[in-house]
């Protein structure tokens, strides 16, 4: 049931708001019309209005957002588990990506963004190929997505040539009518794959390309220090500066993985406000290294968190990811003050809104504001006991323990109600799913 086109209110709930002060409300109400946040406070401050949900046992707080995602990899999930990353990459992962066609990579997003809104995520940033099929994916779900086909030197899944299937897809997208723009949460943006499978040339008509549509750019960097040694034996510089040479710090700039950034690419990141993308799991799983997180806090980087694709990480689940996250970092730093659990809902909420540029829109509950919300259920064992409403204690209890989404609302629109799917049929989609890998799977059974 879609319930968008008039006052809706959620009532006797605890709002962790994620604003600036990082205010929570013991007993909230929030008032939204259509898809805005008209009022927010107590029941004593806030009139009620429209029809009434009465929360009382649930957390309201912003939509999660995941700044890294591969959506139809999900197809490939348990395909090559336990393998070091370019083994990985080079002899299982890109000749099983061969076999992809426009309605198996719409088939796995489904199924990816299924998956994404079962567990709170109401935005991503996606990189793959076949992006039409992946943004008729997103455009049915109803979540908000950032999308992009990869970008390489030499022939992709889609065709030979990736940076014109990337100009086609930017080109359809804003030639549509500017209403349909508008209503669309979908936003296209250009996705060079990484240093090592483009070149300086290509990296600078991606920038070129991104400006020219005002797109983010978002692209891998400096995964492992062998991308660095690489970049350094080609061009006698690092990954980071290779991308400054070609104008891609020139546009709006998500950066995945960085993990052996430098001192002076750091610097550069902080110049231009870039941002990071930490994949911790995958990170893990693939034995590439730790994010040096307080590092890039001292230098004042953005840094928000990401699910990667389910190929390398085999579940989508954000906050499952973000606890993996900080208590790595407390141990690498030896140090359980380094991060703690309000920042790290910030990292995943606030942080990954100002990466894509929608910090004025979404990633906090205000007034004024996009409602993109979750609601997690607080009367389950794992959440009991709530020892103090502060955002403090919150916090920690949604990082820390295990959580359970109830409702997931994305511009004031419910697409979960009390875990069940507004917009789509869960078991059709992982119905065509399994299909879709029981093919690539033939596929590749006959190399």
């Amino acid at each position: 049931m879609t319930e968008t086109n008039h006052y809706i209110t959620l009532d006797h709930c605890i709002i962790l708001t994620v604003n600036e002060n990082n205010d929570c409300i013991a007993d909230g109400r929030i008032v939204i019309h259509e898809s805005t946040i008209e009022s927010l406070g107590t029941p004593d401050e806030v009139e009620a209005r429209g029809k009434v949900y009465d929360l009382k046992g649930r957390i309201v707080m912003p939509g999660l957002i995941s700044t890294h995602t591969h959506s139809p990899s999900v197809l490939f999930r348990g395909l090559a588990d336990d393998k070091y990353l370019h083994e990985w990459l080079t002899e299982y992962m890109w000749p099983a990506e061969k076999h992809l066609t426009h309605e198996l990579t719409y088939a796995g997003s489904r199924l990816a963004y299924l998956e994404y809104l079962g567990n709170g995520m109401t935005t991503n940033v996606d990189m793959w190929y076949f992006s039409d099929a992946v943004s008729q994916a997103a455009e049915e779900s109803g979540l908000r997505s950032f999308l992009s086909s990869a970008v390489f030197a030499f022939p992709s899944p889609q065709s030979e040539h990736s940076l014109q299937d990337t100009a086609d897809y930017l080109a359809r997208c804003y030639s549509r009518p500017e209403a349909v723009r508008k209503a669309s949460r979908v936003y296209p943006c250009v996705g060079p794959h990484d240093i090592y499978s483009t070149n300086p040339p290509l990296l600078k008509e991606c920038a070129q390309l991104a400006k020219q549509y005002q797109a983010m750019i978002h692209m891998h960097i400096s995964e492992t220090q062998r991308d660095n040694a690489e970049a350094f034996s080609l061009y006698n510089m690092s990954p980071t500066r290779v991308a400054e040479e070609a104008g891609i710090f020139e546009c709006r700039t998500l950066f995945a993985h960085c993990i052996c950034l430098s001192e002076e690419d750091m610097d550069i990141f902080h110049k231009y406000n870039a941002s990071v993308s930490y994949n911790p799991v995958t990170n893990l799983k693939l034995s590439e290294g730790i994010l040096p997180i307080p590092k890039l806090r001292e230098k004042g980087i953005n840094v928000t968190v990401g699910v990667d694709g389910a190929q390398s990480n085999n579940s989508l689940n954000l906050l499952a990811d973000i606890k993996t996250g900080v208590l790595i970092q407390k141990v690498a730093e030896m140090n359980p003050c380094i991060l703690n659990a309000v920042d790290a809902i910030r990292m995943i909420t606030i942080n990954g809104a100002r990466a894509v540029g929608m910090e004025h829109k979404i990633g906090s509950l205000e007034v004024g504001k996009r409602a993109d919300l979750i609601t997690i259920d607080i009367d389950t064992p794992a959440m009991t006991p709530i020892l103090h409403k502060t955002t403090e204690n919150i916090s920690s209890h949604i990082i820390y323990t295990d959580t359970s989404i109830n409702d997931v609302m994305v511009d004031g629109e419910f697409l979960m109600k009390d875990k069940e799917y507004c917009r789509i049929d869960a078991k059709e989609i992982m119905r065509e799913a399994q299909k879709a890998a029981d093919y690539i799977t033939k596929k590749i059974d006959k190399i």
